[in-house]
C-alpha cells in the first residue's frame, strides 16, 4: 500500500504524460487543419485563375449575338462563392470550404464544356425571356403576366413570368444588382409597424425612404420585390400603453389581434406605408403576415364575436343545445373555448374550429382591405404554413383555411418545404407536402401559388445536398401551381445554432441550380402554364368537420394522394366549405378518404353533383354522420376500398381496376421498358397547341427506365421531344432520382400511339 505522497507523485506523473500526449494530439490536429486549409485554398485559387478566361469567353459570345444567361449563372456563382469558400477556410470551416471547392471544380468543368459547345460553328445557347422590370406583373389564373424580352431579341412580349429568388434580410438587399447574373428575379424583404411608429406620436418615414431606394435599384436590375408588412413587429410602447393587449398566443403575433387599439394601429401603419410605394413597378405584391396561426387565449372582443357567430349559425340556443348536448340559457352564456385549455367535446370543437378560421380570415381581410382602399390593384397574400392548411392532426385548430384565405388574397400564399432525404428512403426528397398543398390551394382559388418562404434545405444541415434536389423541388412546385417563390434564406453564418446556418448561400451548386431552373421555367413558361391550368381529373374530399372529428384521415389522405400521383392523372381537392357554397369540380371521380363526418349541406351537394362517381377509401360507414354526429344514410358510391395501415403502393394497386371501371385514364401511359406498370414517377399531361406536353419527375431514390405509350394494352410507344434540350426520345429512357423531363408529343404522334 502506497503512502499519500507516493500517490500524489504518481498522479502528477500521469498528469504530465496526459498533458504531453494531449498537446501532441492537439498540435497534430491543428497542423492537419492548417494543411487542409492550405490545400483547399490552393484549389480555390486555381478556380479563381480560371475566371478571367471564362469572363472573356462569355463576353465574346455575347458580342457575337448569343444569349449568355445560362453560363452567366454559373459564372456569377463561381465569382462570388470562391470568395465565400476562402473566408470559410480562414474561419475554421475548412470542411465547408472543401465541400464548396468540390462543387465548384465540377461547375468549372461544366462551364468550360458549355462554352466550348457554344463556340463551335452551329453551336448556340438557349435564350430565356426575362421580366423587363418596368411594369408590375398582373395576376391571371395561375400566372403572373408581364412584359418580357430576351438578350438577343429586344421586342417586348407579354407572357407568363415565373419569379424565382430569395429572402429575407440584409444580404438580399445588398445583392440586388448581382441577382440577374445569378438567374434570380425576385426577393422578399420586410418592414413592420415598429419601424414606422417607433414611439407614441412619432412617425419615422426613414424606413420608407430606404424601401423606395431598394425598389428603385430593383427596378433597374429587373428584380421584383415582395414586401412582408410584418404585423408581428408590434411597437412596445403600444403594449405598455395598453397592457390588456398582452395575450398568450402561439406564433409570431404576440398581442390581441381582436382589440380595436391593435387593429387601429395596423391600419394606420398601412395608411402611412402604402401610398409612397403603391405604384412602383418593382413592387410585386404584399405579404400580409408571416406564418400566421390563430391560437389566442380568450378576450372580451373575441367572446363577443363568438356569441354573434353562434347565434347566426344555430338560430336559437335550443338548437345549439340539441346539437352539442348542452343546456345553455343563452348564447352569451356560452364560454369562448380556450385553445390552451383541455380538450373540447367534438361538437364544440367543430364549431370553434369554424369560428376561429373565419375570425382569423376576417383579421387578414381587414389588412387586405386597408391596402386595397389605397391601392386596389396591388396583389396580397399571407404566408400560411402549408401544414396548417392540410389534414395534419390538430391543424384545423390553428385558424387557417385555404378557401377563406383565398377570399381576401389575389395570390395563394404559403410557407412550405421540400427537403432532401437521400438514398436511404423510398423517396429521395419529401415532395408530397408541397405537391398536395399547392394542389389544394389551386383547387380553392384559381390564382398563382407564391411560396414566399421556401424551405428546400433544412436549417443547420451540414451534409452535401445535390443540385438535382433543388432543381426537382423548384420545378415540381411550379408544375403544381407555384409561379413565384423566395427561398429561405440568402445569408451566411458561422454559428451552428443559427437557423440560417447550412442554407443555400453556403452551397454553390445549389445556387447555380436555382438560377438555371428559373431560366428554364421562363423558357418553357407556356408549357408549364398549360400543366398548371389543366383541369383536375380526380378530386379528394377534405373539410373542417372530418378534421375536427377524426385525426386518422391524415394517413388515409396522404396515402391516397401518393397513390393517385403515380397514375398520370391530375389531382384536385374539393372542400366541405366549397360544397356548402354549392361549388363543385368537373373531376371524373371524387375520392372520400376515411371521412365519416361532413355537414348535411355539403353531403346534399355531393349527392347531386357526384352521383355514381364517389369512391370510398376506408370503412363502409363513410359520410354516415353529420358535423354534429347525427346519423344519416351513407350516400351511394361507385366503389369502396378498405384502408387500414395500408401502403400507398397497395392502395394504388387497389385503385387501378376502379379507375379502369370508371373509364378514367391519362391520354398517354408511362410504363416500364417492357410495357409493365411502374410507380414512383409522377407524370402529368396537358394539351397544348399542336399536341400534348408531358412532365415527368422520378421521386424514387433509384433510377428507373420508362417509356411513353398510348392508352391500353395495345398502346404503342410515343415519340417525343424534350422541350428543354430539344432532343428526341423514341422508346425507353432512364430517369435518375429527382430527374425531371418536359416532353412534347405531337397530335399526329399521339394518335399513332393510340392516345385519345
Amino acid at each position: 500500500m502506497r503512502s499519500g505522497g507516493d500517490v500524489c507523485r504518481v498522479h502528477r506523473a500521469m498528469l504530465a504524460v496526459w498533458l504531453a500526449v494531449t498537446t501532441v494530439t492537439l498540435c497534430s490536429a491543428a497542423g492537419a487543419s492548417r494543411r487542409a486549409a492550405e490545400e483547399v485554398t490552393v484549389r480555390l485559387q486555381v478556380i479563381q485563375r480560371r475566371l478571367p478566361d471564362f469572363r472573356g469567353r462569355i463576353a465574346r459570345l455575347s458580342a457575337a449575338g448569343q444569349d449568355t444567361a445560362y453560363p452567366q449563372v454559373t459564372m456569377t456563382v463561381l465569382e462570388n462563392f470562391v470568395g465565400y469558400a476562402l473566408e470559410d477556410a480562414s474561419h475554421d470551416h475548412v470542411w465547408r470550404a472543401v465541400q464548396q471547392a468540390d462543387a465548384m471544380e465540377e461547375m468549372v468543368a461544366r462551364l468550360d464544356a458549355e462554352l466550348t459547345r457554344a463556340e463551335q460553328p452551329g453551336g448556340g445557347l438557349p435564350s430565356p425571356p426575362r421580366w423587363t422590370g418596368d411594369v408590375r406583373a398582373r395576376v391571371s389564373g395561375p400566372s403572373f403576366i408581364a412584359p418580357t424580352r430576351t438578350a438577343i431579341d429586344p421586342v417586348r412580349r407579354t407572357r407568363p413570368v415565373f419569379f424565382t429568388g430569395y429572402g429575407h434580410f440584409g444580404q438580399v438587399r445588398a445583392d440586388i444588382e448581382k441577382f440577374p447574373g445569378y438567374g434570380v428575379n425576385i426577393i422578399q424583404i420586410e418592414i413592420g409597424p415598429s419601424a414606422i411608429l417607433p414611439r407614441e406620436g412619432v412617425v419615422d418615414k426613414g424606413p420608407i425612404g430606404d424601401l423606395l431606394a431598394i425598389l428603385n435599384r430593383a427596378e433597374k436590375a429587373g428584380v421584383a420585390v415582395n414586401l412582408l408588412i410584418s404585423p408581428h413587429y408590434f411597437p412596445d410602447w403600444m403594449l405598455a400603453k395598453y397592457p390588456e393587449l398582452r395575450k398568450k398566443r402561439d406564433g409570431f403575433l404576440q398581442y390581441c389581434i381582436h382589440a380595436p387599439e391593435a387593429r387601429a394601429l395596423l391600419t394606420r401603419f398601412i395608411k402611412i406605408l402604402i401610398p409612397p410605394i403603391k405604384d412602383h413597378p418593382a413592387l410585386h405584391s404584399i405579404c400580409l403576415s408571416n406564418e400566421p396561426v390563430n391560437v389566442e387565449e380568450p378576450c372580451a372582443y373575441a367572446a363577443s364575436d363568438w356569441h354573434a357567430w353562434l347565434a347566426k349559425r344555430h338560430g336559437d340556443v335550443g338548437k345549439l343545445n340539441s346539437r352539442w348536448g348542452t343546456s345553455y340559457a343563452a348564447f352569451d352564456r356560452v364560454p369562448l373555448p380556450n385553445p390552451f385549455g383541455s380538450g373540447l367535446p367534438f361538437p364544440v370543437r367543430n364549431d370553434f374550429y369554424r369560428f376561429n378560421q373565419e375570425e382569423f380570415a376576417a383579421f387578414h381581410k381587414l389588412l387586405a382591405d386597408s391596402i386595397h382602399a389605397i391601392a386596389p390593384a396591388l396583389p396580397v397574400h399571407a404566408k400560411a404554413m402549408t401544414w396548417t392548411l392540410m389534414t395534419s392532426p390538430g391543424a384545423a385548430g390553428f385558424g387557417v383555411d385555404a378557401m377563406l384565405f383565398g377570399a381576401f388574397s389575389q395570390i395563394n400564399g404559403n410557407d412550405s418545404d421540400c427537403l432532401y432525404q437521400g438514398g436511404a428512403y423510398e423517396f429521395a426528397e419529401r415532395w408530397r407536402t408541397n405537391a398536395l398543398s399547392h394542389d389544394l390551394q389551386r383547387s380553392v382559388k384559381d390564382a398563382p401559388v407564391f411560396n414566399s418562404e421556401n424551405h428546400i434545405i433544412s436549417d443547420r444541415d451540414t451534409s452535401v445536398i445535390p443540385a438535382a434536389h433543388i432543381r426537382a423541388a423548384l420545378w415540381q412546385e411550379a408544375i403544381h401551381g407555384q409561379s413565384a417563390t423566395t427561398i429561405w434564406v440568402w445569408e451566411r453564418s458561422y454559428n451552428p445554432r443559427d437557423d440560417i446556418y447550412g442554407n443555400i448561400m453556403h452551397r454553390p451548386a445549389c445556387a447555380e441550380a436555382v438560377g438555371i431552373v428559373g431560366h428554364d421555367l421562363n423558357r418553357a413558361a407556356l408549357e408549364v402554364t398549360a400543366l398548371q391550368s389543366a383541369p383536375a381529373e380526380v378530386a379528394i374530399l377534405t373539410g373542417i368537420s372530418p378534421m375536427a372529428w377524426n385525426d386518422r384521415i391524415d394517413n388515409c389522405t396522404n396515402a391516397l394522394y401518393t397513390a393517385l400521383s403515380f397514375t398520370g392523372l391530375k389531382i384536385g381537392f374539393l372542400t366541405e366549405r366549397q360544397l356548402e357554397a354549392g361549388i363543385v369540380t368537373k373531376a371524373k371521380a371524387l375520392f372520400v378518404p376515411n371521412i365519416v363526418h361532413l355537414s348535411d349541406c355539403a353531403v346534399e351537394t355531393l349527392r347531386r353533383a357526384y352521383r355514381g362517381k364517389i369512391v370510398f377509401v376506408g370503412d363502409e360507414n363513410l359520410l354516415s354522420r353529420s358535423d354534429y354526429d347525427r346519423p344519416r344514410p351513407t350516400p351511394a358510391h361507385a366503389a369502396s376500398v378498405p384502408f387500414g395501415p395500408t401502403l400507398w403502393s397497395d392502395l394504388r394497386a387497389s385503385l387501378s381496376p376502379i379507375l379502369a371501371g370508371l373509364q378514367i385514364a391519362p391520354e398517354l401511359q408511362l410504363t416500364g421498358a417492357s410495357g409493365s406498370p411502374i410507380a414512383g414517377v409522377e407524370w402529368r399531361i396537358a394539351r397544348v397547341r399542336g399536341g400534348r406536353v408531358v412532365n415527368l419527375c422520378n421521386y424514387l431514390s433509384k433510377p428507373i427506365t420508362c417509356r411513353l405509350a398510348g392508352r391500353g394494352p395495345h398502346g404503342r410507344p410515343a415519340a417525343s421531344v424534350d422541350v428543354l434540350t430539344g432532343k428526341s426520345l423514341d422508346g425507353a429512357f432512364e430517369l435518375k432520382p429527382m430527374e425531371i423531363r418536359l416532353l412534347r408529343v405531337t397530335d399526329a404522334e399521339a394518335r399513332r400511339s393510340g392516345a385519345r
